[in-house]
């Protein structure tokens, strides 16, 4: 388990699954460590572990990259600052669209 965002730059393998190595996740690591808090950061982390596992036990194809990327951003607008730009964005639009 990860205790701190520190960890989970480090190579880690549970049960043949790793972050992959791309300059994509890399990026999303990097602005979601420096945008989450550590506790939805390292749930986000273990999410991707858990949903490559799961797929892997199960035969699935999936694109390890692709599927890194829906966990690390699932809960971005629960961060600080975000829901709160989120929401003005949102009415911005519907102002638009009235």
């Amino acid at each position: 388990m990860l205790t701190s965002t520190a960890d989970a730059t480090k190579t880690i393998s549970i049960s043949g699954v790793s972050i992959p190595d791309s300059k994509l996740a890399s990026e999303a690591t990097e602005l979601v460590r420096d945008t989450e808090p550590a506790l939805l950061f390292n749930h986000s982390t273990r999410l991707y572990y858990f949903a490559s596992i799961a797929g892997k036990r199960r035969e699935l194809k999936f694109d390890p990259e692709l599927l890194f990327i829906g966990p690390m951003f699932h809960d971005m607008g629960l961060a600080p600052g975000v829901a709160r730009a989120l929401q003005l964005q949102f009415f911005r639009l519907a102002d638009i669209t009235d």
